[in-house]
């Protein structure tokens, strides 16, 4: 019988009385039933080592058990496991976990710092915001033609694993009004953006979003590579995962790698193929620290600057009925003059009844980050356009590139030099977001939102974020090692065992979420390998 003593410092697990403990005493249950030691790993013998357990690596394995279920793979993930879901799939008060669970293992140099990475199983794939546009230009941007050709066969594939959608209407966001009005607005209007690409049919700018096939049976939930992993542990005894274990580099002969350095100890090669599905920064630090052959590992570093506003319109100016309604679209851009690509994510919301409806803003919304996100749509009285727009920011891919990794001290270096395009780029993202403004007010009053999350007429002086997203490039794919460092398979050129997956190997990022391409090109990598 358990004492009053007893019963108040434990807590309930599984219906049953669990001592009360660090929160590791209970990560145990997942570890011992999921997850491996390394004790159990070291002792076999795989197919493939995949590093990086989230939506890259996840991919790369669900596709490989598709075509040989019987293949044998360890996942190897620094962190350990964290949220069982996409956090918009779980309780509105884990929010604040957005801004805290991330770090920057780096030292940044420059002008702008990345932001962080997710050090968990599933990464940022359980914090993403779910927009997956289909990449419009890849042969415009450098990309090898037979590649981009090879990638069609996988559009599809990639677009049933991440549950691709393309509106949010759901049985409790009846958002066909607002839908509506918001692509007249823009079809209507684009010849006033400077920068704005023509499409052909309005309903072209309502934007993809990876809603999850693999969430929870709900009628709408993001995309978490998590379920998909444990599923694939549970199903299959030769999955094994690794968690809490950082890969520090490899140990190579003979143009190969033989084994791998972790902080949990060294990990046999012996017959793997090794991917690196982790991010980009990281993949990079991993290839410099094993002494890599190829000088242009980690030059060509690129990836995407933001400006964000949001305004306000009176909801007397629209006829809408009086319910909950919210939408995501997409705005295509390019500057002609600075060959530059950007995108603008809009998303409108009524939300007339803000406080019954405030669980749902949030399971829906594309971007709700931190309370100030969500806090932005809670006046009943108004109809709320938010605006994203992203550009291209470049490194060049050669030994001159300004925007490079470099490992000083045993410690990476994160260098980002802005030239003078890439100035120029964060003033015509500053310039799309005004005149996208125009375009969805229309002529009508608004209010613009302020640094404090409060909305006034005055124009704000400054809407650029301070962090760069969407890390790319350093281990680019081409056709030989003098200009590039991975083949078109992916693989490194001077190691016949390794490969790399996603925004690594971009030659240019162009302007669009990488998580759609990166899954295609995940999957096309396993199909190569099997």
């Amino acid at each position: 019988m358990f004492d009053e003593l007893t019963v108040r410092r434990s807590v309930i697990f599984v219906g049953y009385l669990v001592p009360r403990h660090p929160w590791r005493n209970l990560m145990s249950f997942i570890n011992e039933k999921y997850f491996s030691t390394y004790e159990e790993v070291k002792a076999q013998e795989f197919d493939f080592i995949v590093i990086g357990a989230g939506v890259y690596g996840i991919a790369f394995m669900n596709k490989v058990l598709s075509l040989k279920p019987k293949s044998k793979i360890l996942m190897i993930e620094k962190g350990t496991f964290f949220l069982p879901d996409h956090i918009q799939n779980l309780p509105k008060a884990l929010i604040d976990l957005n801004q805290t669970a991330g770090t920057r293992p780096w030292e940044s140099d420059g002008d702008i710092a990345f932001m962080p990475q997710i050090p968990f199983v599933g990464g940022r794939g359980n914090f993403w915001n779910g927009w997956i546009p289909m990449p419009y230009n890849l042969k415009e941007l450098g990309w090898d033609d037979s590649f981009v050709k090879e990638l069609q066969s996988e559009w599809q594939p990639a677009a049933d694993f991440l549950g691709r959608r393309y509106n949010l209407v759901t049985a409790e966001n009846s958002c066909e009004q607002l839908r509506d009005l918001t692509r007249k607005l823009l079809t209507e209007g684009m010849s006033k953006i400077d920068t704005g690409l023509m499409i052909e049919h309005p309903n072209q700018f309502d934007s993809s979003i990876a809603t999850g096939r693999h969430s929870a049976n709900r009628p709408f939930g993001k995309f978490s590579p998590v379920s998909v992993l444990m599923q694939a542990v549970a199903d299959k005894k030769s999955v094994m995962v690794l968690t809490d274990c950082l890969v520090k580099k490899f140990q190579t002969s003979g143009g190969k790698v033989t084994a791998i350095e972790t902080s949990l100890g060294s990990i046999d090669a012996k017959k793997a193929q090794i991917v690196l599905a982790c991010n980009t920064l990281e993949a990079t630090e991993i290839v410099l620290q094993s002494g890599s052959e190829n000088p242009l590992v980690g030059k060509n570093l690129s990836g995407h600057i933001r400006s964000w506003l949001g305004i306000r319109v009176h909801k007397k100016y629209f006829q809408l009925d009086e319910v909950f309604q919210a939408g995501a679209f997409y705005v295509p851009g390019y500057d002609t003059k600075l060959d530059r690509y950007l995108h603008t994510h809009v998303s409108s919301v009524y939300n007339p009844f803000p406080e019954r409806d405030i669980d749902l803003l949030y399971q829906i919304l594309p971007d709700a980050s931190m309370r100030e996100s969500i806090a932005t749509y809670m006046n009943p009285d108004y109809v709320v356009f938010e605006l994203h727009t992203m550009g291209e920011f470049l490194g060049t891919p050669d030994m001159k590139s300004p925007n490079h990794i470099s490992m000083k001290d045993g410690k990476m270096h994160v260098n980002v030099t802005f030239e003078k395009d890439d100035e120029a780029t964060w003033d015509a993202l500053d310039s799309t977001v005004f005149q996208i403004i125009e375009v969805l007010a229309d002529g009508k009053p608004f209010e613009y939102q302020q640094a404090d999350n409060s909305y006034a007429k005055k124009k704000p002086e400054r809407i650029r974020n301070k962090g760069a997203v969407h890390e790319s490039g350093t281990l680019w794919m081409g056709i030989s090692d003098k200009d590039s460092v991975c083949n078109l398979d992916g693989r490194l050129h001077h190691l016949i065992n390794v490969y790399g997956t996603g925004g690594m190997l971009f030659p240019r990022p162009g302007s669009w979420n990488p998580t759609y391409t990166g899954v295609a090109m995940a999957f096309n990598l396993a199909r190569k390998l099997c």
